[in-house]
């Protein structure tokens, strides 16, 4: 360590002949600096005044400077009453280190000690904290800072330093830190992003969350405005470009915007963001913060609700014009019987009332898928075991998908009993097949599978599904898939990836509200280029045993890849 040549209010004591050779080369130095501040300041007697000052600031900051000599063991300090550091008298200040000890707390005692003791064995500086006891018994948070006085051959003669009463500074950090920890588990529990825009600098700092949020990675720097523009997505550059700008302009109180940013991965998410500008005197904005949530969840969840809503309306409005509409048939058919009974010899006639009757019945067909859409058809649940419904419609699978389309089923082992219009399923399922190989004019595989699935509580509403046992049904294309603007639109009626004339737009409408009437769910899921993925989960029939074995037909093959893939938009009748 370097020399220091320091000592404080010396005058009085007895030393040792090097200890006061040490003082009176201290002292020529100081009568120096007097000397040479008395002739710059042109001012009587200086020195006493620049002290006079030094001592006022020691106060002030509640700064005791000290001396300790290795010599004697003792200690004095500048002020010389300890600058009401110890909250002692002149009188009552500890002049040995035992003396200091005693004043420091209980706890912390043995580590001060350990601590200085290390530091003079080794002639070195050394910073500590700890607290003391007043007399009335309160604590003192206390940090004492020192340095080694060395002899010129290297002997240490002892430490100079200071004591300073921090109580108010460590509650004030304390306070800081503590505010700093609710401010972080508030962002942390809320999962939100926090953003600081230096508008001089135009640089936007972006926190670790919300870096996960937008999928930046974490070691980057800072932003530019321009960089954050890149990432919004094109259709909201407009509004958060103006929003912003009105905020700071100050047409606004705070900043809001709902836009759309893209990950670097493609995956869009939306996200919620606010914020408050700081301004100047002159009311000009320098920096812009705040946070942001990701409503991604929120958002599909009200795109789901308002495609619910817009669902049922659809059924309502449906149910009931297919209801009189298929009322009015009842009698157009009827008064058709009677007709065609009543002609036997004309051939013309009959064949223009057979016509009638047949386009008559299409319509009668028709208003039956519109109710069936709307939920209001007249169901017949029974005790139905998908697996073996499956088996026994492989031969008319066949038929209607062709040579081209290779077919692959599979069943679990004691495969749990459902609960369902059995009819209707067989329905369900051709015309979920008839639109995966429309999805595959150049061939390709259908998958189907059934197996048991149960939905605990934890699931369920993520799933928008009742926790219970089901019997999931799958069906796999490996066709041309949906995009998913596509996909959003598959169960609304009357909506068609088909050409003119190749569909009615009614045949997935028809299934969704099959299955909704059973209280079982579906879903769809899509990849351009790699098809489609229908599952269906009816509930379970629990007044049924389980089947024992497995019911596979040996003719057909079973996939044990797993592959899935989507179906497109539409279906066709069954031929």
């Amino acid at each position: 360590m370097g020399k220091v040549f320091i000592e404080s209010e010396l005058q009085g004591r007895d030393r040792g002949d090097d200890d006061c050779a040490e003082v009176r080369r201290f002292r020529s130095r100081l009568l120096a600096l007097e000397s040479t501040l008395w002739e710059a300041s042109g001012v009587d007697e200086p020195f006493p005044y620049l002290f006079a000052g030094l001592l006022e600031a020691l106060r002030a900051a509640k700064i005791c400077a000290w001396y300790w000599s290795r010599a004697d063991d003792s200690i004095q300090y500048l002020p010389a009453d300890g600058g009401g550091v110890f909250c002692l008298g002149p009188d009552e200040l500890p002049q040995w280190d035992g003396d200091i000890l005693a004043l420091v707390h209980a706890q912390d005692r043995a580590a001060v000690s350990r601590i200085v003791e290390h530091a003079r064995r080794a002639a070195r500086a050394y910073e500590l904290q700890y607290r003391v006891v007043d007399k009335a018994g309160a604590n003192h948070v206390m940090r004492t800072a020192a340095r080694p006085v060395l002899a010129a051959d290297g002997r240490h003669l002892g430490d100079v330093g200071t004591c300073q009463d921090v109580t108010a500074l460590k509650h004030s950090e304390d306070a800081r830190r503590l505010s700093e920890e609710r401010y972080a588990l508030a962002v942390e529990g809320s999962h939100d992003g926090i953003w600081d825009w230096g508008i001089e600098r135009d640089e936007v700092y972006f926190s670790p969350r919300l870096k996960e949020i937008i999928g930046l990675p974490q070691g980057d720097g800072p932003l530019s405005s321009r960089q954050v523009l890149d990432i919004i997505h094109p259709a909201d550059r407009a509004d958060y470009s103006a929003s912003i700008a009105k905020h700071l302009k100050g047409l606004t109180r705070y900043f809001k915007c709902e836009i759309r940013m893209v990950r670097p991965d493609g995956q869009i998410r939306w996200i919620f963001g606010r914020g408050l500008a700081l301004r100047d005197r002159a009311g000009q904005a320098y920096r812009v913060a705040g946070s942001v949530s990701d409503v991604t969840e929120r958002k599909e969840t009200e795109r789901q609700l308002v495609q619910a809503q817009k669902m049922e309306a659809v059924g309502q409005l449906t149910g009931g014009l297919a209801h009189d509409f298929n009322n009015i048939l009842g009698v157009v058919l009827g008064n058709l019987d009677m007709v065609r009974d009543a002609i036997t010899d004309d051939d013309r006639q009959a064949a223009h009332i057979d016509s009638a009757i047949g386009a008559a019945e299409r319509g009668a067909s028709l208003t039956k898928r519109l109710l069936a859409f709307s939920r209001k058809q007249t169901l017949v649940p029974e005790p139905v075991d998908v697996g073996k419904v499956v088996v026994e419609m492989l031969d008319l699978l066949r038929r209607t998908l062709g040579e081209t389309i290779a077919i692959e089923i599979e069943s679990q082992d004691g495969l749990w009993v459902s609960r369902a219009d059995r009819a209707q399923l067989e329905s369900a399922i051709l015309n979920l097949a008839i639109n995966s190989r429309d999805a595959m004019p150049d061939g390709g595989t259908l998958r189907i599978e059934t197996v048991n699935r149960r939905i605990d509580q934890a699931v369920a509403p993520a799933q928008a599904i009742s926790a219970g046992d089901y019997v999931r049904l799958v069906i796999a294309d490996s066709g041309a898939g949906m995009t998913p603007e596509t996909l959003e639109r598959v169960f609304e009626p009357f909506f068609t990836t088909k050409g003119i004339g190749k569909g009615t737009g009614l045949g997935l409408a028809m299934v969704h509200g099959f299955v909704q009437q059973s209280d079982g769910h579906i879903a769809v899921s899509s990849v351009p280029g790699r098809g489609t993925t229908v599952e269906i989960l009816l509930p379970r029939c629990e007044s049924v045993a389980p089947r024992p074995g497995d019911v596979r037909s040996p003719e057909c093959q079973v996939d044990r890849r797993g592959a899935g893939a989507s179906l497109v938009a539409e279906d066709g009748e069954p031929s």
